[in-house]
């Protein structure tokens, strides 16, 4: 089969881990209703901070791992929110962080799914015990009224009362001027923050309305530049794999019905390149595109994913532009960057019908011919909330039937089917 190459978008060598998370922030901030660049300028803001207060080489570095994915627990309290919001869970984050609007009991449930999922995933990333530790606490507060654990002062780990500051400056800054965001975290230090942060704080304002005037590519190249060390930690391949897996899980949880999703179409995508007789590389290409491929669904409300009846037309032009999302997202990703067309043109049609670029025929990339297979079945394959699962066989002929597939690959995910005895058995 052929697979058209994707022109490089970094130079040719190891993939840096700072700029994969630097770029990946960019999902968990639209996961979480955050501004665009949210965690970059948050990053540059923190590591500032841990700068001036000459932080050890330990510290920083987890600092600088837990700025960049303080955003890693953000759908899991998804369902929980979007249940007080109508479906729309990131407006419910938005009003919560402007109005405070969650009862305490709510707030500390939200934090508690935040913090525990963070940790599950940094650990599963192989981030480090010290950003697990960091993120499971960047909610907390000095004076102790903070969640999920109330750990007061000294005890709240460094790293979390500097990603706490620095995450809350930023929203500030949306709507108030440098100055009155500081004034903003004054009123604050002693009961929310650390009041020992405050002044290397203030001595970064210069720098404040730099980076918020600065664009997406800027901050990521900045982010990287802040990146501790003599030089930047390479992500493995097997890294990289850990991140494209655990991505795909974080965006499956925000409904019930697509929990598992990229991890089936990931299984079933990597048979079918292989019984397309695909080489190693675009083997593993294959399998990151399909963890990837809905990665822009972070941003499409809960209430839309588990609507039982039709989509209005702005929700389904919601759902429509989440191909765009991870086509931009992986595109700055290195290690990912690749892939990044592959995973977004999944819903491409053969006949032009497709969506989000219309491509047609051989524009459409190889893999992304065999991701629209896959994710095809699996989705036919599993309850959804306007009808139940098809049995695969009715699911096969369906797919047989859709002039927009590559019959090559249809003819290979029978063939994988047909080689998996679980599935076989089932």
């Amino acid at each position: 089969m052929n697979i058209p190459p994707a022109p490089p978008a970094f130079a040719a060598g190891p993939a840096s881990l700072g700029a994969v998370l630097g770029a990946i922030s960019a999902a968990l901030d639209l996961a979480d209703g955050r501004r665009p660049g949210a965690s970059l300028r948050a990053t540059l803001i923190g590591m500032g901070i841990g700068e001036r207060l000459s932080l050890s080489a330990g510290h920083m570095r987890e600092l600088y791992l837990a700025l960049l994915t303080q955003n890693l627990g953000a759908t899991a309290d998804a369902r929980l929110l979007g249940a007080s919001a109508d479906g729309d869970e990131r407006a419910a984050k938005r009003a919560r962080r402007h109005d405070h609007e969650l009862e305490p009991a709510d707030a500390r449930e939200v934090s508690r799914l935040r913090a525990l999922r963070s940790v599950q995933l940094a650990d599963a990333m192989a981030l480090g015990v010290g950003v697990s530790a960091v993120l499971a606490a960047s909610d907390e507060r000095w004076d102790g009224r903070g969640h999920p654990g109330g750990a007061r002062g000294d005890a709240i780990p460094i790293g979390a009362r500097i990603v706490s500051i620095a995450r809350f400056i930023d929203e500030r800054r949306a709507n108030e001027s440098s100055a009155e965001a500081l004034g903003s975290v004054g009123r604050r230090v002693g009961t929310q923050f650390d009041p020992e942060l405050l002044p290397a704080l203030a001595d970064l304002m210069p720098w404040l309305d730099r980076w918020e005037s600065a664009d997406e590519a800027a901050l990521l190249r900045l982010a990287c530049e802040a990146e501790p060390g003599d030089s930047p930690v390479v992500a493995s391949p097997a890294r990289l794999d850990r991140i494209a897996e655990n991505l795909g899980a974080l965006v499956d949880e925000k409904s019930d019905f697509t929990h598992g999703h990229s991890r089936n179409v990931a299984d079933l995508a990597t048979r079918m390149a292989w019984e397309l007789g695909l080489d190693e590389s675009q083997q593993t290409d294959t399998r990151r595109a399909a963890w990837l491929h809905d990665l822009g669904m972070v941003a499409v409300p809960t209430g839309v994913l588990d609507k039982r009846g039709y989509l209005t037309a702005e929700e389904w032009e919601c759902v429509r532009v989440h191909p765009f999302h991870t086509h931009h997202i992986l595109g700055n990703a290195p290690g990912f960057d690749r892939i990044a067309l592959a995973a977004a043109a999944h819903h491409e049609r053969l006949d032009g019908r497709g969506y989000f670029l219309g491509l047609r025929g051989d524009a459409i990339p190889g893999i992304s011919r065999i991701l629209a297979v896959a994710d095809s079945f699996e989705a036919l394959t599993a309850d959804r909330p306007h009808r139940a699962a098809v049995p695969e066989e009715v699911a096969m002929h369906f797919l047989e039937l859709d002039q927009g597939l590559d019959p090559a690959c249809i003819a290979a995910l029978r063939r994988a089917l047909g080689t998996d005895d679980q599935l076989r058995a089932a």
